[in-house]
């Protein structure tokens, strides 16, 4: 991003840190909510896991009864 602030205007220099923290804060939030987003999924791929394990266990005790 070549910017020569040496010569540029006062109000460049003084613009361009907002500028910076506005396009870092918005690249956190999207950060944010695509990482809410991922928790979210994984809930509920941990909830399906439990139930097929559940699901399993009980297979193995009416097998374990049949032997």
């Amino acid at each position: 991003m070549n910017l020569d602030l040496r010569h540029s205007p006062e109000a460049v220099r003084a613009y361009l840190p907002l500028s910076v923290i506005w396009v870092t804060t918005t690249r956190l939030k999207k950060l944010i909510a695509l990482l809410t987003s991922a928790g979210r999924n994984l809930t509920v791929t941990q909830e399906q896991i439990d139930e097929t394990l559940a699901e399993f266990r009980g297979s193995l005790e009416t097998l374990a009864q049949y032997t």
